[in-house]
């Protein structure tokens, strides 16, 4: 019987105390289901701020629309505040040019009105002079006024959305981080994708640290999250999720093709180079993958440490796979259960 350690166990059981939510018993993947909308899927924005897709592609994903639970007069206040939401949300300068106009048009439309009809019953000789008069000043006022108001709007709107972007991002790699790491599996997961999970982590990377410094460090991790993400397209996405640790969501691949993946994207960090690192060193790194199927994201996660453990067992830069057979390498990997005890 294999003996698991501390971090697989609390790996295995959903205790995230070692992560981003401290003293919580409950992992990333039993929270709240998430509800993504569609504003980041354009690809000028994402250019515009220089980060990945992945990374805005869950940058609204962190808020669950719950209006639609509940009794109908429950219901019905939430969504008059959503209509009205939705009728004062200025997300981009068409969207603020578009409703400052209308708007403008409504209050001159009521402006005009209202000064007919008193100088109907005033001075009937003086409608058309006074409808023009009204008309300019009506419309410039509110031109004025609702483009000041517009521009705040789609400002706000533009630094709440960039917290919301930078909140899930890792700075140093530009990668998506641990929490929108796992919040971006969650989603896909929920889809009904065939979920492929990696954890790559770097070789002897304290050592590294120790001999060349933390600026050689720091390079090496920048430079091997820049491989990571040059190395995958959509639909697969990668975070970093620890110092030296990075994870992999493979989509739609069969248990061969996520193993020949993953072990380019590991020969790929070899050819990591630049001023900065020692003439002859060479960046290796290992990799566990498991199938998430059915299984939680957590659980998923847990295997593939494992296989992690044992390609830095079997003496590191290797791709172990916790289902597959690859050569000689065969793990037969016990999946921890809530007694602590291994189930094969």
């Amino acid at each position: 019987m294999t003996t698991n350690s501390p971090r697989q166990e609390r790996f295995a059981s959903g205790d995230s105390s070692f992560g981003p939510f401290p003293n919580r018993k409950v992992g990333i993947a039993q929270q709240q289901p998430i509800a993504v909308c569609g504003r980041c899927s354009a690809l000028d924005r994402q250019r515009s701020r220089g980060l990945p897709c992945a990374v805005l592609t869950v940058c609204h994903s962190m808020r669950v629309n719950n209006a639609g639970l509940g009794s109908r007069s429950a219901r019905e206040p939430a969504a008059m505040q959503s209509m009205f939401a939705n009728l004062t949300a200025i997300r981009s300068r068409r969207e603020m040019r578009i409703k400052v106009a209308l708007a403008t048009l409504v209050i001159v439309a009521v402006t005009d009105g209202v000064d007919a009809l008193v100088n109907l019953y005033t001075q009937p000789d003086r409608i058309w002079p006074s409808f023009i008069q009204t008309t300019l000043i009506a419309a410039a006022m509110s031109l004025f006024f609702l483009g000041l108001l517009a521009r705040s709007n789609l400002r706000l709107f533009e630094l709440k959305e960039r917290f919301e972007t930078l909140a899930l991002t890792d700075m140093q790699t530009g990668l998506l981080n641990r929490r929108g790491f796992f919040a971006s599996l969650d989603r896909v997961k929920a889809s009904g994708a065939d979920m492929t999970l990696g954890v790559v982590d770097i070789d002897h990377f304290k050592r590294i640290n120790d001999t060349y410094g933390h600026l050689v460090g720091d390079y090496v991790i920048a430079e091997v999250g820049r491989s990571l993400r040059e190395g995958m397209g959509a639909p697969h996405f990668v975070g970093r999720v620890g110092g030296e640790e990075f994870a992999l969501a493979l989509n739609g691949m069969s248990l061969g093709e996520a193993a020949e993946a993953a072990d380019r994207l590991r020969m790929r960090l070899q050819d990591i180079g630049g001023p900065r690192l020692p003439p002859g060193f060479k960046v290796t790194a290992s990799v566990g993958l498991a199938r998430i199927g059915e299984d939680e994201v957590m659980s998923g996660y847990a295997r593939a440490d494992k296989a992690l453990y044992e390609a830095k067992r079997r003496g590191r830069n290797l791709t172990i796979s916790a289902e597959l057979d690859l050569g000689s390498n065969v793990v037969p990997l016990p999946i921890a259960t809530a007694n602590g005890r291994d189930t094969n």
